[in-house]
């Protein structure tokens, strides 16, 4: 084997490593949105369901987090005139 078929099979060896690394970037990242388009649209299937503003954040901060597997969930109210936020319901682990 001469040194110019070491060198390439060496740069195609590389050009797989980096092809692989860059699908499992790519596959992860399609994950990430799958994930939370499911978390969209749990939310707006419990926004159509609820009964109150309390039920609404039970069915939100669950649906998201045991549905799109997210670890936990918070909502925040907004309170413009004081520029502060209010703790609205938060969802533990799934």
């Amino acid at each position: 084997m001469g040194d110019g078929t070491k060198r390439s099979s060496r740069c195609f060896a590389l050009d797989n490593f980096k092809r692989a690394a860059e699908k499992a970037k790519a596959d992860k990242q399609k994950e990430r949105l799958a994930r939370m388009f499911s978390a969209l649209s749990a939310t707006n299937e419990a926004i159509m369901r609820a009964k109150s503003r309390t039920e609404l954040f039970e069915l939100v901060c669950e649906s998201v987090s045991k549905g799109a597997k997210f670890t936990s969930t918070c909502i925040g109210l907004a309170r413009p005139r004081l520029r502060l936020s209010r703790h609205g319901r938060g969802g533990g682990c799934a």
